[in-house]
């Protein structure tokens, strides 16, 4: 799940917490195992273009209340170079959201933060390398699919939404202010980072594997 299967982030994460205790109620881990074996022949590939290409691009999402135990969202993000997912997390975040709007924001937070040290990490890359033409131009991109979250990390005023959002969350402000990162809408059902906030279905599940680099190979 670490190195080449971002399809595998939230199952392993929700899994994780069960290590030190689990019970017959976990033998869902099993359906987990099967899966692993039917796609055995899965890999992440990198596209090549006719230009050494390194854009960095982020996706970003989160539930809501998806954790029924105390009500806490799990927010996912990723960001792709080449077609295929090089950063990922799947989180479940530290307190309880009061809306999905502020779910998603804290979600966007936490990917700016990961922004921001791609970008400095990518600009040494290019340096060592000599690759000055392909250095970023300008800020990142991170999409997401709540409209309502882009519009409060866009614009920096008070707003009955944000009042019980913590300061330390409103790093995604500064973030854009700052050149680092730009955010854009995209749907729920085009949203790759979709599938590492909660389980999802068949054909849904099986549709992010492309959009998050992974191929079949025979």
């Amino acid at each position: 799940m670490m190195e080449t299967r971002p399809d595998l982030g939230y199952r392993v994460s929700i899994l994780s917490k069960f290590n030190c205790n689990p019970t017959s109620d976990h033998l869902a881990a099993k359906s987990v195992l099967r899966y692993i074996q039917s796609t055995a022949k899965v890999y992440p590939a990198f596209t090549a273009g006719t230009e050494f290409n390194l854009e960095l691009k982020g996706f970003c999402d989160s539930d809501w209340a998806g954790d029924k135990s105390d009500s806490k969202s799990t927010a996912g993000y990723l960001f792709k170079v080449s077609g295929a997912a090089i950063c990922r997390k799947s989180r479940k975040q530290n307190l309880i959201a009061l809306s999905s709007t502020k779910a998603e924001y804290i979600a966007l937070t936490e990917a700016a933060k990961d922004a921001s040290w791609l970008r400095e990490l990518y600009q040494e890359i290019c340096l060592r390398m000599n690759l000055n033409k392909t250095t970023l131009q300008g800020s990142i991109s991170i999409y997401a699919d709540n409209q309502a979250a882009i519009h409060v990390a866009k614009v920096s005023c008070f707003h009955e939404r944000t009042k019980h959002i913590r300061t330390q969350y409103h790093y995604v402000r500064s973030a854009i202010e700052s050149n680092i990162i730009t955010l854009d809408y995209i749907p729920t059902t085009a949203n790759p980072a979709d599938i590492l906030t909660k389980a999802l279905s068949r054909n849904l599940h099986e549709s992010h594997l492309l959009p998050l680099g992974l191929h079949y190979f025979s």
